[in-house]
């Protein structure tokens, strides 16, 4: 990846690369291979506490649904935060964002706990999703577009470090982070994020769990 320079640059250094000594290979654009189905995977960790991961992948490839999902991701993080960490306490690892790994997209919830298993925390991350169903059916008009306005700032937003900015850009020009556009935002109601968050919910079947299993 180039970054900076000017055209002239660019040519001097392309007629350098002509001459490259070795074999380049070319650029292969293919979708990772899918995990085989499971319904979690497990990690063999030291420490004693409870760990969970659950993602939630988007239940289509539309860009409307990945509008829906970013604003989703926006609208629970400070009350999952509020909720399981300062209200319930049960533990330091309390997050919930927009992610993307292994070439999808979706939402992530991540929580650890010394005094709640897996299966408890699982559970708790199943009554926030249904506590929601409340919060958002009271959405107004005017705090989903408040919440679409930080979207959109948040995603024009670019990591300040040279080598984490050059990168972002490489993965955005490769089409890697997938981005809503204002329009498929401004298309969204209360009613619409309603409905993406019920259909998160009637989808948790396809979401993928990762926990710890202490070392014997």
């Amino acid at each position: 990846v180039l970054e900076g320079g000017n055209c002239e640059l660019h040519q001097q250094l392309a007629c350098l690369l002509s001459a490259f000594p070795a074999r380049i290979n070319p650029a292969i654009r293919a979708l990772p291979q899918p995990f085989p189905p499971q319904a979690e995977y497990r990690v063999a960790t030291r420490s004693p506490e409870a760990a969970l991961l659950r993602f939630c992948p988007l239940v289509e490839e539309s860009t409307a649904c990945l509008a829906a999902w970013r604003l989703l991701a926006m609208i629970y993080q400070p009350l999952f935060f509020q909720r399981l960490r300062v209200e319930q306490n049960i533990g330091y690892v309390v997050s919930c964002r927009f992610y993307q790994a292994a070439g999808r997209s979706g939402i992530l919830f991540a929580l650890q706990s010394p005094h709640l298993t897996t299966a408890e925390l699982a559970a708790r991350i199943d009554h926030f999703l249904v506590q929601m169903n409340s919060e958002l059916a009271a959405l107004s008009p005017q705090a989903l577009w408040e919440t679409c306005q930080i979207v959109l700032k948040e995603q024009q937003q670019v990591p300040t470090g040279a080598l984490e900015a050059s990168r972002y850009r490489w993965l955005r020009a490769q089409q890697m982070i997938p981005q809503p556009n204002i329009t498929d935002l401004q298309a969204l109601t209360p009613d619409s994020v309603l409905a993406f968050h019920q259909r998160l919910l009637a989808d948790g079947r396809h979401a993928f769990y990762l926990v710890n299993q202490r070392l014997s």
